[in-house]
């Protein structure tokens, strides 16, 4: 009891001593009204003497500066590339703020070889209470780049373009999300989407691994939102870029343009973006297997001549009915035709003198239309509704051609005829509330429901004669229904704490082609999530979370397909497949630019993709497969360096622990496995508007199911002109080519052992040109987001 009213005392007397000072509060920002982080305030007296009271800018360039003096003071500003700046006197009087408004700093230019060089300082990371935010706007290298690219290196995220599949600190599971909006495309269509869009218009990227209850809980890793620049102004603006690349003889070409216009009421954009990639891939397969009494190696050597083109449309449009009342669609596009032309050399240890030949034609169709609209009301600034609609719907078409060559006779062909198609229908209805209630506490509350209907067709024809081992007919038959609800409040200026809860019924029915059923379940399911934010000073932040997520499995995964490395082996769907859970639990902490954190997360049931597997016949297959669990803890790092006022370091690593554990009736695994992954961005500026970026990334072995991805890494060289109008880019890509796609397994269980490579990615020199006409004051404004998943994902090549 006396420690409870000592505390109280203590609590009271802080207070209390709080109420007996001035608060002197503004913004520093640059030329471009940018806020300038980390700039030093301090506080001076009548005779220009300094004050034992200090503070630094935050982020965003706010301040706050707390003091007991009074009488007449004026506070002095200092950032290293900027002028000192003075204000002028001002007089201070106990218990009362004075705003300084807005400070704008002049920068600092000096003269280094003869060439002029002029500081820039923005902040490229910060961490809010629940996701990392990384800026793009001063990248140059993002210029010509796709927004797949731009993912690419982005610290802590792992882009799989063999599995066509995005993870994030070693988890998958991942939701992707451009501004704030969800697509429904399968997570292989939404890959080459991401590629196909430049990323001359991307804002920032938001990490997000522990999503509030507002979010759906599917995904284990969280979410990964893409910011498009906006900030609506009266007017209109857009811009227009060509480029053109070389690699391995082969040439990729990408347009793009992009119109804002902006009214009192009425504000519009439109996306469109085309991509012609001809760049080959190739690779390598090596696989030894001891199954049999005479043991058998064998070895795949493969190169395919691609032809990829991707379009993508985006339009939206939001009315301002009323000063209350708000509505808004918009409209997604998307193509993707994929023509590949490959040959496959098998060679066989058991027939040590002859080689099989595989040619494959394959064609691969995607297209979606997607169209989501809201209506939103507000009550008054702190009170307001919102419904939702979202329709997707999708098809694809992947017929492949097989002729296999066996090097036992020169006369003996097959002709094998695969197909595959998968249409489906998406509907999702949403209504979401937010209030203020007790004052200081936010509160929202949603229901939510997505119907949907999926259907899945693989057939496979030799000479024209149709094989029902491997052809099959697959509906699939799914609903969710949600509904959340999150409190959020500031307890008081450095405390922060939101928490919620959210529940999902999932009712999943899949049967075949004369109506037997493979799949059906019905589960509900609990997902709390709770954040606590601690600002200790200007200078340090600490934040604490906790998140339960889930991960379904991908409608295609669950339907049975094939896709043929042989005759006695390939990759297909699992009908048993079941959805995994995850605990999330995460610590950041973050000292001026210095930010660190740790993660750790629990995963149940873990989805592993192409898990090997021999059925009764002897055939080898790849498949989805639950693994009983994996705990991963993960650290990450990253802090800006400044060697001079030209020159910008950012280094950013991830280190992380794995353990995974796993016991079925063919093998037994208990692996440890640690990763670093670290990337390195300098960024250069030089006279006469030109910006030079040297960009490289690392990563070490990791865990990938029973398979290890060995160690990749990439080298990139940007140069980049700016005019008035115009930007050029010359971006050097991937230039020691080691940014292979590499694995190796030993597996005793199965007598399994296997290492290869697969490289979709060979050395590249891209020139683009940006032009850019209107206000660029003006941005685009965002469609309302609503926060939907994507789980249908089909097998890439």
């Amino acid at each position: 009891m006396k420690k409870k009213l000592l505390l109280f005392l203590l609590l009271f007397l802080s207070l209390f001593s709080s109420f007996s000072q001035s608060i002197i509060a503004g913004k520093i920002v640059d030329a471009s009204d940018i806020g300038i982080p980390y700039a030093d305030i301090l506080l001076l007296d009548e005779e220009e003497n300094w004050t034992n009271d200090r503070t630094s800018s935050d982020e965003n360039g706010d301040f706050e500066l707390s003091t007991k003096e009074t009488g007449k003071f004026k506070i002095s500003v200092i950032s290293i590339g900027f002028e000192k700046y003075e204000s002028d006197f001002f007089s201070l009087t106990l218990n009362k703020a004075f705003d300084l408004g807005t400070i704008n700093l002049e920068q600092e230019s000096f003269e280094l070889n003869d060439v002029d060089v002029t500081a820039r300082r923005k902040i490229q990371y910060k961490r809010e209470i629940d996701r990392t935010i990384i800026d793009l706007e001063t990248d140059s290298s993002t210029s010509g780049a796709s927004l797949l690219d731009v993912l690419e290196r982005t610290p802590g995220v792992i882009v799989d373009r063999q599995s066509q599949s995005i993870s994030m600190l070693g988890k998958s599971g991942v939701n992707v999300m451009i501004n704030g909006k969800i697509s429904y495309m399968p997570i292989n269509a939404l890959v080459q989407y991401l590629n196909g869009m430049n990323a001359d218009n991307a804002k920032s990227i938001e990490l997000i691994t522990t999503p509030p209850a507002n979010f759906d809980a599917e995904g284990n890793a969280g979410f990964i939102n893409i910011e498009l620049k906006k900030n609506p102004e009266e007017g209109y603006n857009g811009n227009l870029t060509l480029g053109n690349g070389f690699g391995d003889d082969r040439t990729i070409q990408n347009t793009s343009t992009n119109f804002n216009l902006n009214s009192n009421s009425i504000h519009m954009t439109f996306n469109y973006s085309l991509l012609n990639n001809l760049l080959p891939a190739n690779a390598e397969l090596n696989r030894s297997s001891y199954e049999t009494d005479i043991p058998e190696d064998i070895k795949y050597t493969w190169n395919r001549d691609n032809h990829r083109q991707v379009h993508n449309l985006r339009y939206s449009f939001v009315y301002d009915i009323s000063e209350k009342t708000e509505a808004g669609f918009s409209i997604t596009g998307y193509s993707n035709n994929y023509k590949t032309n490959g040959e496959s050399f098998n060679e066989y240890s058991t027939r040590p003198n002859e080689i099989d030949l595989l040619n494959l034609v394959e064609d691969n169709y995607w297209k979606s239309f997607q169209i989501d609209s809201y209506l939103a009301y507000k009550f008054n600034d702190e009170k307001k509704i919102s419904f939702d609609f979202n329709y997707l719907k999708y098809l694809n078409d992947q017929p492949i051609n097989y002729t296999i060559t066996s090097g036992e006779t020169s006369l003996s062909q097959r002709n094998l005829l695969s197909k595959k198609n998968s249409p489906f229908d998406i509907k999702a209805y949403m209504i979401d509330y937010e209030d203020k209630i007790l004052k200081k506490v936010n509160f929202s509350a949603g229901l939510k429901f997505i119907k949907s209907d999926f259907t899945n067709e693989n057939s496979l024809f030799e000479e024209n004669q149709i094989v029902d081992f491997f052809t099959s007919t697959s509906v699939l038959d799914e609903s969710v229904s949600a509904v959340y609800a999150q409190f959020d409040t500031m307890f008081n200026e450095n405390i922060t704490f939101k928490s919620g809860i959210r529940f999902e019924n999932t009712q999943t029915l899949v049967t075949d082609q004369i109506g037997n059923s493979l799949v059906d379940r019905n589960y509900g399911n609990f997902f709390p999530s709770i954040f606590l934010g601690y600002k200790l000073n200007d200078n340090n932040n600490l934040n604490l979370s906790f998140s339960k997520r889930i991960n379904r499995p991908a409608f295609t995964d669950l339907a049975p397909f094939v896709l043929f490395f042989d005759l006695d082996s390939g990759i297909q769907g699992n009908t048993s497949l079941q959805p995994s859970f995850t605990d999330n639990f995460q610590i950041d902490y973050r000292f001026k630019s210095i930010s660190i954190s740790a993660q750790y997360a629990d995963e149940k049931d873990i989805m592993g993709r192409f898990q090997p597997k021999f059925l009764e016949n002897g055939f080898l297959i790849l498949r989805p497969e639950n693994l009983d669990s994996q705990k991963t803890l993960s650290a990450i790092l990253n802090f800006p360096i400044y060697p001079a006022n030209w020159w910008d370091i950012r280094f950013f690593t991830t280190y992380s622990y794995s353990n995974l554990v796993h016991n079925s009736d063919q093998y037994t695994l208990d692996r440890n496995n640690s990763n670093i992954r670290f990337n390195i961005n300098n960024d250069i500026t030089l006279g006469k508007d030109y910006t030079l970026q040297i960009f490289g990334t690392y990563r070490s072995r990791q865990l990938f199911g029973a398979y290890d991805l060995l160690p990749a890494g990439m080298l990139n060289i940007t140069l980049q002109k700016k005019t008035d109008n115009f930007i050029y880019t010359l971006n050097a890509v991937n230039i020691l080519d080691s940014n292979y796609f590499r694995w190796d397994s030993d597996i005793p269980g199965i007598n399994l052992e296997s290492f290869g490579y697969i490289d979709f990615t060979p050395p590249q020199i891209k020139l683009n040109i940006a032009y850019n006409f209107g206000n660029q004051n003006l941005k685009s404004k965002k469609v309302k987001a609503s926060d939907q998943t994507k789980r249908i994902k089909f097998q890439g090549d």
